[in-house]
C-alpha cells in the first residue's frame, strides 16, 4: 500500500512540474488569410494549458490582423494572445528578435510560423514532458509536409558534429518544431542577425538563431522524432519561392560566421 502511496505521489510530482514549465509560442505572420484559423485552431485545442502567445502581424497587404483578432476575440483567448501589428515590414529575422525579449529568460519559446500549424492537440504536452529533463536546452524536430504528407529531413545531429561544433559545416537538420529557453536566444549577439549594413536578415532567420544556440547547447540540444509540426510547402511566399539566389547568400553569410563558444552554465 505504502510503495502504490509513493508512486502516485511520484507520479502527481511529475505531473506538477510539466505544468511549471511556461511556454511561449511566438507566431511571426504575414498575408495569412487562408491559414491563420487552421494555425491558431491548432495553438488553442492544445491539452498542455501552461502556455501563452505571441502573434506578429508583419504589415500584412491583406485582412490578417483584422481577422486574427475577430478569431481571437471570438475564442475569448484575449487574455492568452498578445496580438502584435507592425505598421511596416520588418522581416522574420526583426520579429524574432524583439518578441523574445518580451519575454522572461525561464520561458520556452516554441516556434511556429503563420501559415503552418501543430500536428496534434498533444504538441505543446510532448515539449513540456521534454523539458522536464533539466538539461534540455532546446529542441528541434520533427515534422511532416503539407500538402504532400511527407516526414521532413529533421534528424539527430551526429555525435562528431556535437563535438567539433562544426553545425556550419553539415546540413542543416535543426528543423521544425524548433523550441529555445528565451535566455539561450539572449546571449546570441545581435550583429549575427544582420545581413548588411545593421539591416536584419531578409531570409533564412531559422539558421541565424539555431547555429549559435547549437553551438552554446551543444549536447543540451535534444532531438524529438515525434511528428509535432505540419510544415506548408504550398504557401508562394516561402523564401526559396520568393528569391532563390538571395536565400542561398543569406546561408552562405550565415554559415562564416564566428562559431560560439559551448556555454557553461
Amino acid at each position: 500500500m505504502k510503495k502504490k502511496i509513493l508512486l502516485l505521489f511520484i507520479f502527481c510530482v511529475n505531473i506538477t512540474f510539466a505544468l511549471d514549465n511556461k511556454l511561449v509560442v511566438i507566431i511571426p505572420s504575414y498575408n495569412n488569410t487562408r491559414w491563420y484559423q487552421r494555425n491558431l485552431a491548432s495553438v488553442f485545442l492544445q491539452k498542455y494549458d501552461n502556455y501563452r502567445v505571441i502573434y506578429i502581424d508583419d504589415a500584412s497587404e491583406d485582412d490578417t490582423y483584422n481577422l486574427v483578432k475577430n478569431y481571437i476575440n471570438t475564442h475569448s483567448m484575449q487574455g492568452r494572445v498578445t496580438l502584435i501589428k507592425n505598421e511596416t515590414n520588418c522581416g522574420a529575422m526583426a520579429n524574432w528578435y524583439h518578441a523574445v525579449r518580451m519575454c522572461a529568460d525561464d520561458e520556452i519559446i516554441v516556434s511556429l510560423d503563420g501559415d503552418d500549424w501543430f500536428f496534434n492537440e498533444h504538441v505543446l504536452e510532448r515539449i513540456a514532458r521534454e523539458y522536464e529533463n533539466t538539461d534540455t536546452w532546446m529542441t528541434y524536430g520533427s515534422f511532416i509536409s503539407y500538402p504532400e504528407g511527407e516526414v521532413g529531413f529533421a534528424q539527430q545531429i551526429p555525435e562528431w558534429v556535437i563535438d567539433q561544433q562544426a553545425y556550419r559545416r553539415f546540413k542543416f537538420v535543426s528543423t521544425h518544431l524548433r523550441t529555445f529557453y528565451a535566455w539561450l536566444f539572449k546571449k546570441i549577439d545581435i550583429s549575427d542577425f544582420y545581413y548588411k549594413n545593421k539591416e536584419f536578415l531578409p531570409m533564412v532567420c531559422d539558421q541565424a538563431l539555431m547555429f549559435p544556440m547549437l553551438e552554446m547547447a551543444a549536447n543540451h540540444a535534444h532531438f524529438i522524432s515525434d511528428i509535432l509540426y505540419v510544415y506548408n510547402r504550398s504557401n508562394p511566399l516561402s523564401d526559396e519561392k520568393v528569391d532563390l539566389l538571395l536565400s542561398y547568400n543569406c546561408k552562405t553569410v550565415i554559415r562564416k560566421r564566428t562559431v560560439y563558444k559551448k556555454y557553461e552554465q
